[in-house]
């Protein structure tokens, strides 16, 4: 059990748990700190799982004006044997489910695309290819 000692109405004991302003300060920086580094490292990671594909465009895909979510949804159907549900896009590329639905609607206004409903959920068939 610690002694505790008196030195002008202060023990040890409670001069080492003082918190003195000094402490405060450095101890709010060190919080501060913490949360940005926390904040960065998650806008990173945000914007790395937001990139899609590092491949470069195609002359199909610039002649047609498609932006990157839709030359990856593309690219996700060539990979997938031709076609896959919406939700599926969404969830294995990492794009939020109404870009999916609009960067789709626009490739089957393009004709690149068919939509069709299987059990309730719509069903994206690629129809022509970009090269």
């Amino acid at each position: 059990m610690p002694t505790s000692t008196s030195h002008g109405g202060v023990t040890t004991i409670q001069r080492k748990m003082q918190i003195t302003p000094y402490n405060e300060a450095l101890i709010i920086t060190i919080i501060i700190i913490m949360v940005v580094i926390v904040a960065f490292a998650m806008y990173i990671l945000i914007i790395k799982r937001r990139t899609t594909s590092t491949k470069p465009l195609t002359t199909a895909s610039v002649g047609f004006n498609l932006n990157e979510y839709e030359v990856s949804i593309l690219r996700y159907l060539e990979s997938r044997g031709g076609s896959a549900f919406e939700i599926d896009i969404s969830r294995d590329l990492g794009i939020p489910r109404t870009t999916v639905w609009r960067s789709v609607r626009r490739l089957e206004g393009l004709g690149m695309v068919r939509i069709s409903k299987v059990e309730g959920k719509n069903m994206v068939t690629l129809i022509r290819r970009i090269r």
